[in-house]
């Protein structure tokens, strides 16, 4: 995934050296990109003058596709056969005014260091006039997020995730309200945590479509540890079943009483988050998706029940 760094200190920018790659787009080779002036060549020849980049197929440095945030919006079915309609570059940070180094040499793809200063700018396609508030500095490298009034493909995923509907998770205990020391609890999440159709978002040529698998539900238990369930975490207790005739994975035995004051516990849902893309059409792994709700206990222990 892209990801945005920041350093704090001249530690950490001696430490960031490392190249991060991972998913930006880059094309190699010396021609490449006239992103802001034209070369003598093409005037001479008699060509129209070219004046911006038209695709990041034409940069020989690094360059992602992109669109302007106001175009961002849940769609049934993406559109994958649009044109890139904003492209933004990312160029050295230099003693030029408006910090540009080479204007017209966007940054080797090997060469970008975490912690480092670029200029990034970006432009629309079919006009070449710059989205406003570029060209812009950054300390980073190009990541998930292009700050200002652009998106990337990492940001429409993102966006696509947060309209998947997923609930947060709605604690179900037995026995409850409250637990009881010596006595199998069962620790159970009732809302919804499996079957969430999938989701597509779009801005201009950017698009994204995701699908979300429940993975696990974490119990931290604060003194009483944590506890993973997969499978049974949703599994609640039926009281019009005898106990003999049902059993989860997903439960817990109190050793002791909590206190007046109870015991502040928290679980946490997770799901394993599939995205394809404009710039992937495969089914691949995106960021885990989690959420988390508190969940107040009252463990008691209770002689006349334990015998």
């Amino acid at each position: 995934m892209h990801r945005l760094f920041r350093v704090t200190g001249m530690a950490a920018m001696a430490a960031a050296m490392a190249v991060m790659l991972l998913s930006v787009v880059a094309f190699g080779g010396a021609a490449g990109a006239q992103g802001v002036g034209d070369s003598e060549d093409s005037v001479d020849s008699g060509q129209a003058p070219k004046t911006w980049i038209g695709s990041c197929g034409e940069v020989a440095g690094v360059c992602v596709h992109a669109a302007e945030r106001f175009q961002l919006k849940v769609v049934d079915r993406p559109r994958t056969n649009l044109a890139p309609t904003v492209v933004c570059v990312w160029y050295p940070y230099g003693d030029d005014p408006g910090g540009w180094d080479h204007p017209d040499g966007p940054v080797p793809a090997p060469f970008l260091l975490l912690g480092s200063l670029y200029v990034v700018d970006c432009h629309r396609v079919f006009d070449g006039g710059r989205v406003v508030g570029y060209p812009r500095s950054v300390v980073s490298i190009p990541g998930s997020t292009l700050t200002g009034e652009v998106v990337s493909v990492e940001e429409v995923a993102r966006y696509a995730v947060g309209r998947l509907g997923l609930e947060p998770p709605v604690a179900a205990l037995a026995p409850s309200p409250m637990q009881l020391v010596g006595v199998e609890t069962w620790l159970a999440v009732a809302s919804r945590l499996r079957g969430y159709p999938e989701r597509s978002a779009q801005a201009g040529s950017v698009w994204a479509t995701v699908r979300a698998y429940f993975a696990d539900a974490t119990w931290d238990l604060g003194e009483y540890g944590r506890l993973v369930c997969t499978d049974d975490a949703d599994r609640t207790w039926n009281p019009s079943l005898p106990g003999d005739r049902q059993s989860s994975d997903c439960t817990t035995v109190f050793e002791s009483a909590s206190g007046p004051d109870g015991l502040d516990a928290t679980v946490t849902l997770r799901w394993q988050i599939y995205w394809q893309s404009s710039d992937h059409t495969g089914w691949r792994r995106h960021d885990d998706y989690s959420l988390s709700t508190p969940v107040a206990l009252d463990i008691r222990e209770l002689q006349a029940v334990i015998r």
